[in-house]
């Protein structure tokens, strides 16, 4: 299993991080720990990103051609709640991933930047 350095940036209105760690690629799947716990796996095949900690279980789908339905289960409630996500910009090379996306007319970031 090939580990590889990364620069991860996540954006919304109140959030502005970003942070480098290491992560481990197979089979198209990226795997790495934010600095929180939370385990983040990102599937290049089918544009899936799951983020999992204590709390929280959210899986999102990206599709730049048409909305989503992405999945966030609040632990502690035992509840899930099925989001709509709409892809407006989605861009991948190599390993490295830049996605804007909007839920709920939210709009947010997520990149994955490998350091080399």
């Amino acid at each position: 299993m090939p580990k590889i350095d990364i620069s991860v940036k996540i954006k919304n209105y109140t959030e502005d991080t970003e942070y480098k760690t290491t992560g481990i690629i197979t089979n198209k799947v990226l795997k790495y720990k934010e600095k929180d716990n939370t385990t983040t796996t990102y599937n290049y095949v089918d544009k899936c990103l799951i983020r999992n900690n204590e709390e929280l279980y959210m899986k999102y789908i990206f599709n730049p051609k048409k909305e989503t339905t992405g999945i966030i289960k609040i632990k502690s409630l035992k509840k899930d709640l099925n989001i709509l996500i709409k892809t407006n910009k989605y861009k991948e090379e190599d390993n490295n991933i830049y996605i804007e996306y909007e839920i709920e007319k939210e709009k947010f970031i997520f990149g994955i930047e490998e350091i080399r």
